[in-house]
Formats: structure tokens, sequence, C-alpha cells
């Protein structure tokens, strides 16, 4: 069950990864859902991230896919077991802060509802979030 959880986690950050490296060079597919908008706005987003930060998003997925890795021994880190722990608690520490949100435009929580944007995150974003929160801590504890 553990190298199923890991590997789910595994495919799933990278798959991620690599959409935001092809945002962060231009791909325009998905990205009119892609961030949260501002409510009665017609489409205008709450923020908009740049090509840079978006590179850095897509290296923080891939780090937390080698973190399932090497959980497994597929691919040996320099970090004790102690710490391997540590950082994949932290990923589902995160992903688990995702899913509650920021009380307006994300998470479960959130407050606008009625844009596409939250649609699709009530729909999929969230529940892949949760995923990959419950994966990681039960990789992590494993």
């Amino acid at each position: 069950m553990l190298a199923t959880t890991a590997l789910i986690n595994t495919v799933i950050l990278l798959a991620i990864s690599g959409l935001h490296v092809y945002w962060a060079v231009g791909g325009k597919w998905g990205m009119a859902v892609a961030t949260p908008e501002l409510p009665q706005k017609s489409g205008e987003k709450a923020f908009t991230p740049g090509p840079l930060i978006t590179l850095v998003v897509a290296a923080g997925l891939a780090l937390f896919a080698v973190l399932h890795l090497a959980k497994l021994g597929w691919l040996p880190l320099p970090l004790s077991e102690k710490w391997l722990r540590y950082g994949l608690l932290a990923v589902g520490g995160i992903f688990f802060l995702r899913v509650i949100g920021d009380f307006r435009y994300v998470g479960f929580f959130k407050h606008v509802t009625d844009t596409a944007f939250a649609k699709m995150d009530t729909a999929y974003y969230v529940p892949l979030c949760l995923v990959i929160s419950i994966n990681a801590f039960w990789t992590a504890v494993g």
C-alpha cells in the first residue's frame, strides 16, 4: 500500500509540475481556470503569476515527487529517514492547507464560488489536493 500511495503522488506531482513548466514557457491550455478570478469582474484574475514563480512552483512540485521516490528507496537522497519523514509530513501539510484554502478564493471554505476557477477548484483541485495530502501523510508514516 505504501508503494501505491507514493507512486500515485509521484505521478500526480510530476504531471502537475510538467503543467507548470508548460505554462511558464508560454503554454495556454488550462490557464483560463488555473488561477482565481475576482468576483463580478467578468474573468479578471485575482493574480497572474509570472514565468519565474511558475517555474519555482514546478520545481517544488518535482521535489515533492522526489521525496516520495526516496521514501520507497528508489532514489537515494542524502537525508536520514527522520528528515525524509519530516519532508513528507510538510508536503501533506502544505496540500492540506490548500484544501482548507484562504477562505476567499481557494479551498473548501472559499466564499467566491461562482467563477469558472471556483467551480474547477470545488470539483477537481480541492479533492486532488486532499488525495495528495492523505497519500503524503500515509507515505511519511508508512
